[in-house]
């Protein structure tokens, strides 16, 4: 039996990860990504993971 696939079924919401030129300079910024043969607007926003005054990490 193969190990459950980690999507963005399993999260609240959907997210998707990019590398965006000056990405820091960009946010609140909406651009056009890919999605099949569609161009979506997204959203550049400040990054989800990142816990810059160590509240998750420290409790």
């Amino acid at each position: 039996m193969s190990p459950p696939a980690t999507t963005a079924r399993r999260w609240a919401r959907p997210f998707a990860l990019a590398l965006v030129a000056a990405g820091r300079d960009r946010v609140g910024d909406t651009l056009l990504a890919p999605v099949g043969d569609d161009l979506v607007p997204v959203q550049v926003t400040e990054p989800v993971l990142y816990d810059p005054e160590g509240t998750k990490r420290d409790g």
